[in-house]
């Protein structure tokens, strides 16, 4: 008795896509960049009493940027009661 090998394969099932390259043999390109310029600028409009708090938050992780180095799970549960009082930080 001879098994048979299957191939792998992944499926996504994807909605509505009008206007997109999907399905299509265009190229679509993703970039993906952070501007911590703009979330200083956002600390300074809307940070209130806070500000010093979260850009210490944020200059922790800029240097988690810098340094390549990969977040680990949980490292930046310290900063959930920052990120909870002043949520549009996260969307920065």
């Amino acid at each position: 008795m001879e098994l048979e090998k299957k191939e792998a394969s992944m499926h996504f099932n994807i909605g509505t896509v009008y206007g997109s390259n999907i399905g299509t043999h265009g190229t679509s390109t993703i970039t993906n960049t952070f501007n911590f310029e703009a979330v200083d600028k956002l600390i300074e409009e809307h940070g209130g009493e806070d500000k010093e708090e979260l850009r210490k938050m944020v200059a922790e992780i800029k240097e988690l940027f810098e340094d390549s180095e990969k977040v680990k799970k949980g490292s930046l549960s310290k900063f959930s009661e920052q990120m909870q009082k002043h949520s549009w930080i996260t969307g920065a």
